[in-house]
């Protein structure tokens, strides 16, 4: 297996937890990272790991890249440049390579994912947000994609680099973080793949890409050793967790850290959320003193996704607001308002884990 992500100095404790991850399902993968920042390519570079290949911006950054890297938000860069990672890979180094976002957690091998593409005779995979029927999260739908760019494997196959290439291209064009309903992200592209293009498969594993958008899709059975099995609600088929996206959980102050998961619908099964964030907490915090022990990396800063709310008010640009909330109608509007009730679950005091 051969993946590959992008993260800088201040993402190398959730980055380095997900590599951890990984060695602990896995022994017979590569892990190419491309570094953001040269902290995060010295740190990487000292760990002197066969299956982990740090990049750095000088090796990775094309003169294509570094145009647009001028105009972007560093969200909106990241984003950039997942597609060109992939390529950078392909072209440097491996004949098959999957993207992996730097926030998930592995459960289990993803070779069972990986084996999907190859039994589909398919050459590139893209993966479902498996959204809820709600109206707050169909239109999150038609806002965000279809499809999550969190594990996408492409090929040296023709067809296959086609496809990608045509994927570089759009996210040169544009990578907004303003939804105008035909933009969002590296994201919103992936929405047409099955019809405009051949060779492409979507995972079917519902363990795969458990995530905050798409949790109350899911309950919790049992947990057997290391194994989490779960129940897909629509189909009340039963999964093992494959790997869950930690999406936007942040660090908001002293030993409090928000997990936007409660604030995303009515109801959502606590046991689930336990099992599932307080282990992965521990280990985030316990990466954390060491990269700020050894390193000194510095962990005091707030954290705010470009995409949260807070995000958007803080640009205090009335037309950048309305392009992101464009695509919701007043009822999603509402239901979203009304979900904010539980906003003070989601803030985890970590002291309360230990």
């Amino acid at each position: 297996m051969v993946f590959c992500t992008l993260f800088d100095s201040h993402y190398l404790d959730k980055g380095l937890v997900m590599y951890d991850s990984l060695k602990a399902v896995s022994n017979a993968f590569k892990f190419y990272v491309i570094a953001f920042d040269d902290k995060c390519y010295e740190v990487l570079k000292e760990m002197e790991s066969d299956s982990l290949i740090p990049i750095s911006m000088k090796e990775f950054e094309s003169e294509e890249l570094l145009q647009v890297k001028k105009s972007r938000s560093r969200g909106e860069y990241c984003w950039t440049c997942s597609s060109h990672a992939i390529a950078y890979i392909l072209d440097h180094f491996e004949t098959k390579c999957t993207y992996i976002d730097a926030d998930m957690y592995f459960y289990e091998d993803p070779q069972c994912v990986l084996d999907e593409m190859e039994q589909s005779n398919c050459q590139i995979q893209i993966i479902e947000q498996r959204f809820d029927d709600r109206t707050l999260s169909r239109q999150m739908m038609k806002r965000s994609g279809k499809y999550c760019v969190e594990f996408n494997t492409f090929t040296r196959n023709q067809n296959s680099r086609t496809v990608l290439q045509w994927w570089q291209d759009r996210c040169l064009e544009s990578c907004t973080v303003s939804a105008d309903g035909k933009v969002f992200g590296d994201q919103k592209y992936l929405d047409d793949w099955l019809e405009r293009f051949e060779g492409v498969h979507v995972v079917e594993n519902k363990g795969a890409g458990v995530a905050p958008w798409n949790i109350t899709n899911y309950e919790l059975l049992e947990k057997k050793g290391e194994n989490i099995f779960l129940q897909y609600l629509p189909t009340g088929e039963r999964c093992k967790l494959i790997f869950y996206h930690f999406h936007n959980m942040s660090h908001i102050g002293e030993n409090k850290i928000n997990i936007e998961v409660y604030s995303r619908a009515s109801k959502t099964s606590e046991a689930l959320v336990e099992e599932i964030y307080f282990p992965y907490i521990k280990q985030i915090e316990k990466k954390r003193r060491l990269l700020s022990e050894k390193y000194g990396i510095d962990y005091q800063q707030k954290e705010i996704h470009p995409t949260n709310p807070i995000a958007m008010l803080q640009e205090f640009r009335l037309d950048s607001i309305v392009k992101k909330i464009k695509g919701y109608n007043v009822f999603g509007l509402m239901q979203y308002m009304w979900y904010q009730k539980n906003r003070k679950k989601d803030i985890i005091d970590i002291s309360d884990i230990k």
